[in-house]
């Protein structure tokens, strides 16, 4: 249960800091199997046609770079970006369940290569996009905006399979093995608990 794990972080942070410490490196270390797991499923290349960095028009005789879009492929963050992170038991909900160290995924153009198309409430939901920064070909930056008619759609069935293709799918042969060991960690710690109780 949450509470009782709020427990646990409260007592070993009473005993002595770098045990507390110790017991959060140890989480993220039992994360990174997952972690690799969940990497190694996530395409060096985009998997779309369109989402990589491309070159557009020249300029004074130079090939000028077209500017990348915040879901060009690898733009902002590496693909395969995944961070380990222990969530702070304070931010924790009254669920019965709750992950205390998660993964987070934060390139956006893997989220939603990964994600598209799971619930299907944004498809067509606007006109048009949301202005954004585009390279003209003679190397002007300009804003503009584009209609949307079904290009979701389409990528839907481009990226094919059921969302999520690569993250969920690589991390769950390593999810079981996860569990145990961090339930071995909590125990280990309720032990370290109990022995300075007893004291």
């Amino acid at each position: 249960m949450i509470s009782d794990y709020r427990w646990i972080i409260k007592q070993l942070n009473e005993i002595d800091k770098e045990i507390l410490k110790e017991f959060k490196r140890n989480q993220k270390q039992i994360a990174k199997p997952v972690q690799q797991g969940i990497r190694k499923n996530i395409p060096l290349r985009a998997p779309l046609r369109g989402s990589t960095r491309r070159r557009n028009g020249t300029r004074y005789g130079m090939q000028q770079a077209s500017v990348p879009g915040r879901l060009t492929w690898a733009n902002g963050k590496p693909a395969r970006s995944a961070l380990i992170r222990n969530r702070n038991p304070r931010k924790f909900t009254k669920s019965a369940r709750t992950a205390i160290t998660k993964i987070d995924v934060v390139s956006p153009a893997t989220v939603m290569a990964d994600m598209a198309g799971k619930s299907m409430r944004y498809v067509n939901r606007k006109a048009r996009t949301d202005p954004y920064r585009y390279t003209l070909r003679n190397g002007e930056q300009v804003m503009r905006t584009h209609r949307i008619k079904n290009q979701g759609l389409g990528m839907i069935r481009e990226l094919g399979k059921q969302p999520s293709r690569f993250v969920y799918p690589g991390a769950l042969s390593r999810l079981d093995d996860a569990a145990k060991e961090m339930s071995e960690l909590t125990e280990d710690a309720l032990r370290t608990i109990k022995r300075k109780m007893d004291n």
